[in-house]
């Protein structure tokens, strides 16, 4: 099964297969998406372990290779869901992969002077160019003439000769970075884009190298972000900073056409042939086109990126809040009805149950803070405590504890919300997260410089502090006898931490990126979670570990639904919910334009309120085929 999500942080590159069958996106979430290009249907979803995908070159109509921001050169096979092979080749990143066919190897560039051929079939270097002082935006191979064009961001083309390993020529051609440079005519003609919103075309023979012929500027005086040929060469496409394409005649040397497309920043153009191609963007949309009418696009490419942005649970309910400020709660033990317990007019920033009391705990953009009752729906609490948005909370029978970007963190006793707030003494940080724990009654803050501080919440006080963290602290949790303290950060670790020596007893560092919660399910085990759509499950008293079943999109946040289940909530806004004991996947809930979506894993069925299923596919090409669709009234958890 493949949830037809998009892209969370934009696309930063694509590609068509040779056939015209597959369209393939790399997206700044470290996923690679596999899309049926006819259809628009998303097939596969690859990871790619934490590395922004800068460069995707095919093989042939089922193999690619991939350049990316870590270094790594990656073989992807399109319907398998591991690659092939993977190797890194740099420190640097790489930025440009071309195949060079008849030599049996890839050329690869990128930052730092960064230049290499690796063996097409064991990615092993070939080739390093050494003291290249050169910073490559863009190449072209010419199989014709057994020469790569190395782009820079001085402005230069850099003439690199195949057969000697040598470079043979240079030429500044701009006066500012070159964005793009593609052949045309079997390499004896060029064509080049910059950021002066400037495209030239040249002529080019290997033993008297570039010679320019044309020039074409934008009328907006725009930089030309990318540029790229149609297969035939009669056209070629530059996309601009101000979201335009320029179709540009090859033969004539002008504008065909000019289109305005895109609400982000346009990434880059792609032709299937003379007449039709796509355009992509730092947002989450391709758009197709027919380039004989481009009055709007034909259709586009693009999944459903889910509305709930933030969840707790406890005692058998499941409260979330969405991206237009409203919040919902379910009964878990009941069939799958919400009730919509508030409505904020700035965006929800943090939220947190007390299961105990049925209350939420609610923080605002606008530094609102707000208690609702979750069973009645009834307001217990509201007031602006901050100037700046809430960024962390915690509510329990004792105390109302909130964090903001104001750098401020304010204390209230649960008996006396209306009494004023107490301030610990000179925060001076802005705090990422926070818990808090009874039989202590210690409060931990953790801050965007990575150390941890316990405060006492009757006084206020600063009583010790931790050091260890590198970066912003992104949750703590102590465990019920306040023995350990469990936190993770963006400096990739997650760390156990012995409160009452005040050391770091155990750490993990998460090689697919970041994590961003972690939990106690008891006094002595804990679960984390973060990029890569792990959730990793470790016993301290026999130090064993253990991996759920992964997901591919990145975990934002745990909750424990109740003795056997777990959540976790997606930043493609999707709730996963797994067995606990076994680990396995059993639910994912999705709400897009209020309309719920339950998928049953180990049925293979869908539950939706409109008797639909436009969220939930079955993975790879098998044409109509669908899951089972059944009424979300008819959904119970089955836990």
């Amino acid at each position: 099964m493949v949830p037809q999500t998009s892209h969370v942080n934009g696309i930063k590159t694509a590609v068509l297969s040779p056939d015209g069958n597959y369209f393939v996106t790399a997206g700044f979430d470290y996923l690679i998406k596999i899309w049926d290009y006819k259809t628009g249907k998303l097939l596969q979803n690859k990871k790619t372990e934490s590395a922004v995908v800068n460069s995707i070159i095919f093989i042939d109509n089922s193999h690619f290779l991939t350049g990316d921001s870590r270094g790594y050169v990656t073989l992807h096979n399109l319907a398998a869901k591991n690659p092939i092979l993977k190797r890194k080749i740099s420190s640097r990143q790489i930025n440009t992969v071309k195949y060079d066919k008849k030599g049996h190897r890839f050329w690869c560039a990128g930052y730092g002077g960064f230049f290499m051929a690796v063996d097409a079939d064991s990615l092993t270097p070939l080739f390093e160019m050494k003291n290249f002082q050169a910073e490559i935006n863009a190449s072209e191979f010419l199989p014709e003439q057994q020469v790569v064009l190395l782009a820079t961001t001085s402005g230069k083309i850099y003439v690199f000769d195949t057969k000697f390993n040598s470079l043979s020529d240079s030429s500044e051609v701009f006066s500012s970075d070159i964005s793009g440079v593609c052949s045309i005519n079997g390499g004896t003609e060029l064509a080049a884009s910059s950021f002066d919103g400037v495209v030239k075309f040249f002529t080019f023979d290997r033993n008297t190298g570039l010679k320019q012929t044309q020039i074409i500027a934008t009328q907006s005086i725009s930089m030309f972000t990318s540029l790229a040929a149609s297969p035939s060469g009669n056209f070629v496409a530059a996309t601009t900073f101000n979201n335009e394409i320029h179709i540009i005649d090859t033969k004539s040397k002008s504008n065909k056409s000019v289109i305005k497309a895109h609400e982000y920043t346009i990434a880059g153009f792609g032709f299937l042939d003379d007449n039709n191609g796509y355009s992509y963007s730092f947002g989450n949309r391709t758009l197709i086109w027919d380039l004989k009418n481009i009055s709007a696009p034909v259709r586009e490419i693009s999944g459903q990126t889910g509305e709930i942005v933030h969840f707790g649970s406890g005692n058998g309910l499941l409260v979330f809040s969405t991206s237009d400020g409203s919040v919902y709660s379910v009964d878990l033990t009941k069939t799958f009805a919400t009730s919509k317990i508030y409505q904020s007019f700035s965006s929800i920033t943090a939220l947190v149950v007390d299961s105990v009391n049925n209350s939420v705990a609610l923080g605002e953009e606008d530094g609102t803070v707000t208690i609702m009752s979750i069973k009645s729906g009834d307001q217990i609490y509201q007031s602006q405590l901050h100037s700046k948005p809430v960024l962390a909370l915690e509510l329990n029978q004792d105390f109302l504890i909130t964090s903001s970007s104001d750098k401020t963190v304010k204390i209230l006793s649960i008996n006396n919300l209306s009494a004023p707030p107490l301030s610990p003494v000179n925060p001076g940080s802005r705090f990422t997260a926070l818990t808090y724990n009874k039989k202590l009654n210690l409060i931990a803050l953790g801050s965007e410089e990575g150390l941890i501080y316990f405060v006492d919440p009757v006084t206020g006080k600063k009583e010790s502090t931790l050091a260890g963290h590198t970066a912003p602290v992104n949750s703590l949790e102590f465990n019920l006898e306040g023995n350990f303290l469990l936190s993770t950060s963006v400096d990739r670790t997650t760390r156990v931490w012995n409160n009452n020596d005040l050391f770091n007893f155990k750490t993990w560092q998460n090689k697919s990126g970041i994590p961003y919660d972690g939990l106690f399910l008891s006094n002595e085990t804990i679960l984390s979670t973060g990029d890569g759509g792990w959730v990793m499950r470790y016993e301290l008293k026999s130090d064993s570990l253990f991996y759920f079943e992964e997901g591919v999109q990145t975990l934002m946040n745990l909750a424990k639904l109740n003795g056997s289940s777990l959540a976790a909530l997606s930043t493609e806004g999707i709730i996963y919910i797994w067995n606990l004991n076994a680990g396995n996947l059993k639910y994912l809930i999705h709400l897009k334009n209020e309309i719920f979506s339950i998928f049953d894993v180990d049925q293979n069925i869908t539950y939706s309120s409109n008797g639909k299923n436009d969220i939930f596919q079955p993975a790879g090409k098998s044409g109509n085929k669908q899951f089972e669709v059944k009424p979300l009234n008819t959904f119970r958890f089955n836990f």
